[in-house]
C-alpha cells in the first residue's frame, strides 16, 4: 500500500543490476525478493510505500529474521541524501504497530543486504500466537533516490538439547546403583543392548567398571 508516484513494493527477480543504488540480486538465493520498483530509473518518489506480511504463527521462544536493503542516495547522487528513513514495525495478535527497527538517515543507508534477527520475546508477551511485519520507506523531504529491498522473512525457534548423559544408568531411574550392576551381570557376554554401556559390542568387565565408576545419582 502507499501513495508513491513510483517505486511501490513489488516481488520480482531484480533486473536493474544494482547500478542506481538498487538491490541488483536477491539476498537468500531464491532468485526473487521485494524491491521498491524494478524498472529503469524507478525509485521511491512522491510519498511512502508499505509492505505488510501475512499473519505469521509464532510460539514462545520464536525469533523473527529477514534481509533488508536500504539506500537513500548517499552514494548515487541523491539531491537530498541521508534525509529519509526505513522503518520495520511489528503487530502482535492483530494489535497496533510497534517500531522494532529504524534505518537511517546514515547508518546502514548506503545499500547492501543486511541480515537482521530479533528475539520476539523483546516485543511480544508469553502466549502470543501471531505477528505481522511491515516495512515502510518513503521519499518525504526534498527529492532523493530511495531504494529498498526485503527478502527471506522467516520465523524460527531454536532450542538447546541440554539432556545430561548418565553412562551406567541402564534402568533410566536417574541413579546408577545395584539394579544397573545386576543388569550388566545378567547380560554378560551378550552383544549390544543397553547393558553394553560403553558401546563396544559386547557386555563384559569394561561395562561393569563403567557402572561402578558412575555410581550414585546422575548429574
Amino acid at each position: 500500500s502507499g501513495n508513491v508516484s513510483e517505486g511501490a513494493w513489488t516481488r520480482v527477480i531484480p533486473s536493474e543490476g544494482g547500478v542506481r543504488c538498487d538491490a541488483g540480486t536477491d539476498a537468500d538465493g531464491s532468485g526473487m525478493c521485494y524491491v521498491t520498483g524494478n524498472g529503469g530509473l524507478e525509485d521511491v518518489d512522491g510519498g511512502t510505500t508499505t509492505l505488510i506480511s501475512p499473519v505469521l504463527a509464532i510460539e514462545d521462544g520464536s525469533n523473527l529474521s529477514y534481509y533488508r536493503w536500504y539506500n537513500n542516495g548517499a552514494n548515487c547522487n541523491g539531491a537530498d541524501a541521508n534525509n529519509d528513513y526505513f522503518y520495520v514495525d511489528l503487530s502482535v495478535d492483530g494489535g497496533g504497530w510497534v517500531n522494532i527497527e529504524t534505518i537511517g538517515p546514515v547508518d546502514q543507508s548506503g545499500g547492501g543486504w543486511y541480515h537482521v534477527e530479533h528475539v520476539l520475546s523483546d516485543f511480544v508477551g508469553a502466549g502470543s500466537e501471531s505477528i505481522q511485519v511491515r516495512f515502510v520507506c518513503g521519499d518525504l523531504n526534498a527529492g532523493s533516490i530511495i531504494e529498498a529491498g526485503v527478502d527471506g522473512v522467516s520465523v524460527s525457534k531454536s532450542y538447546c538439547d541440554d539432556t545430561t548423559s548418565c553412562p551406567g544408568d541402564i534402568s533410566g531411574d536417574g541413579t546408577v546403583d545395584v539394579v544397573d550392576l545386576l543388569a550388566v551381570v545378567g547380560a554378560w557376554g551378550n552383544t549390544g543392548g543397553p547393558e553394553d554401556v560403553n558401546g563396544d559390542g559386547v557386555v563384559n568387565v569394561d561395562d561393569l567398571l563403567t557402572v561402578v565408576n558412575a555410581w550414585g545419582a546422575c548429574p
